[in-house]
């Protein structure tokens, strides 16, 4: 009669043993660690080049570079119409005709020519006797203001030209047209800062003025 030894006893690990666990891999770690890094140098290095290249300024207080000055070219040219000059010596001539001392002006028409000079027509009378004289003006500049000459021989249509003539359109220029043209050049000033005149020209219908700004 055979003995049937029954099955083996389980067999229980020890409490000692260690664990089976795998091994991580560390190369993977260190791969996205340098990554990140890489990453941010460039933003730092970026970040530095576009700031030095922007935004620092060695010499902050230093003016910009300007261009070289222009010798001759005025700070800006105004230009008044004849039209404009007629409207203004009509309104101060309205009423109040100017007083020669011997000749009153009771109208002045201007007509603005080329190479700087216009033609005056002027209504006038002398005692009962009314009259128009015509008298071609040369315009310069002299000491920052316009300057009035007459050129050749004045005409008188309707009668004979009045003693002292000359005289008398002397008074006209420095009296009446002179100031009205340089008062309404006074008027323009830039940032409230008047014009020094320093040249003039015309062309028909035109007054062109250059200046340099106070």
């Amino acid at each position: 009669m055979s003995h049937n030894p029954g099955p083996p006893p389980p067999v229980y690990p020890s409490r000692n043993a260690q664990r089976y666990r795998p091994a991580r891999s560390s190369n993977a770690g260190l791969g996205i660690g340098m990554f990140f890094l890489g990453v941010l140098a460039t933003l730092l290095v970026g970040g530095a080049a576009i700031f030095f290249l922007y935004f620092y300024n060695p010499n902050p207080n230093a003016l910009l570079a300007r261009p070289a000055d222009q010798p001759g070219t005025p700070d800006l040219a105004a230009t008044l119409s004849q039209t404009y000059l007629n409207r203004e010596i009509s309104r101060q001539l309205s009423g109040k005709p100017f007083d020669t001392g011997s000749v009153l002006i009771r109208d002045i028409v201007v007509q603005v020519k080329g190479d700087a000079q216009m033609e005056l027509t002027m209504r006038a009378s002398t005692g009962p006797a009314t009259f128009d004289l015509v008298v071609t003006e040369g315009l310069t500049v002299e000491n920052g203001r316009i300057k009035i000459s007459i050129i050749g021989q004045p005409k008188v249509t309707g009668g004979a030209l009045p003693p002292a003539v000359n005289q008398v359109l002397e008074r006209v220029n420095t009296q009446f047209i002179e100031p009205q043209i340089n008062n309404q050049l006074t008027q323009i000033n830039i940032n409230r800062r008047p014009l020094q005149l320093t040249g003039i020209s015309s062309a028909p219908g035109f007054i062109t003025v250059r200046a340099n700004v106070q």
